[in-house]
């Protein structure tokens, strides 16, 4: 089983201005597991 580092659920986020409303990010989830972070720390320290 792999451990999870990061979990985030259902992020919004909106902007708006005098009744105009924009949504930027709606209901978006994600996981990131142990194995995937020293993948992205390597490639980008190089």
């Amino acid at each position: 089983m792999e451990k999870t580092i990061l979990k985030t659920d259902n992020v919004q986020k909106y902007y708006g201005n005098k009744g105009v409303v924009t949504k930027a990010i709606d209901n978006i989830s994600f996981e990131i597991g142990a194995p995937a972070i020293p993948l992205a720390l390597d490639g980008g320290l190089r």
